[in-house]
């Protein structure tokens, strides 16, 4: 996940750096900073969605195990 989220971020900073470096940005590229920004929170996103996931498989993973170890002492 953090290597993800690292690549992303690099990916973004040389449009960010641009955008912010003049004194009022064009808009051109303001646009782009935000497209750039609003991928890298889309990617990061479905990083966590993932993550989730994962989790609440486990969970149920776990659950189902312990039902079946208490049924199996009835």
């Amino acid at each position: 996940m953090g290597k993800t989220k690292r690549a992303l971020n690099r990916a973004t900073a040389g449009v960010t750096a641009a955008a912010d470096a003049a004194d009022g940005p064009a808009p051109a590229l303001r646009i782009k900073a935000l497209e750039s920004e609003l991928a890298v929170a889309q990617a990061r996103i479905a990083v966590l969605e993932s993550a989730r996931d994962e989790t609440v498989n486990r969970i149920d993973w776990v659950l189902d195990s312990l039902n079946g170890a208490l049924q199996r002492l009835d």
